[in-house]
């Protein structure tokens, strides 16, 4: 949750960050993960999925100014409840489901927020919604790759002769590719839950595409669930 209000000062990092020595250690670190791992170190792309990069674009851009951007997308009403609901940190056990609720939908926000301010009117990103990609997973992918320059092989797509990597804790995540990941969470979220997402989140949400569930369409589990917020 390191964007969410309390900390994303200690994590948001522009250009005016920017130093000779952070530039080199990344750049460092970047060369040797290439010499360790690339088939091909002259031609290796270098992929990197840390999520607090998506508070340091702008750092990022200055030093690698040929960078390619993929910002992914997932539903927030199911993304925050799904988190505050998740007790695997002893923090969150501890903590009350409305103040988990506010500290998630924070972190989506302002996640999704200073990533839309830093790629404006730039053509070095693209947005990828997570329920547009498993729904059709070649077609979005492609448009991934196209963006990034990089070419599409058949391999990349869950197919039924996968089998899932030495050490994997979820290989039924992998195949097949399960399309109604969100419902579980949309069909049942609380309705001051519902309430509690939207007031945090603002515009973000609608200027991606997301809408809060309807309400009059959960059901009444999720209704008697309301008064436990």
């Amino acid at each position: 949750v390191y964007a969410c209000e309390n900390l994303l000062d200690q994590y948001r990092k522009t250009d005016t960050d920017w130093t000779p020595e952070k530039e080199t250690c990344l750049r460092r670190a970047i060369k040797e993960s290439i010499r360790a791992y690339a088939q091909d170190t002259e031609t290796a792309r270098f992929l990197d999925m840390s999520q607090t990069f998506s508070l340091k674009v702008p750092l990022l851009r200055k030093i690698f100014p040929d960078a390619r951007f993929v910002v992914q997308t997932r539903n927030p009403y199911a993304t925050c409840i799904k988190e505050a609901c998740d007790d695997a940190y002893e923090w969150r056990r501890e903590t009350e489901l409305e103040r988990k609720l506010n500290i998630f939908a924070e972190h989506w926000r302002n996640t999704y927020r200073i990533a839309l301010e830093d790629l404006q009117n730039r053509d070095d990103a693209i947005i990828v919604h997570f329920e547009d990609l498993i729904d059709s997973p070649q077609f979005h992918l492609e448009e991934i790759l196209d963006h990034t320059g990089l070419g599409f092989y058949p391999d990349m797509i869950p197919r039924p002769h996968h089998k899932a990597p030495w050490g994997g804790k979820s290989p039924q995540k992998w195949h097949p590719i399960r399309k109604d990941v969100n419902e579980k969470y949309l069909s049942s979220i609380p309705l001051e839950a519902v309430r509690i997402v939207d007031d945090t989140i603002g515009d973000i949400g609608y200027r991606l595409g997301y809408s809060a569930p309807d309400i009059k369409s959960l059901n009444t589990e999720s209704t008697q669930a309301d008064s436990s917020l």
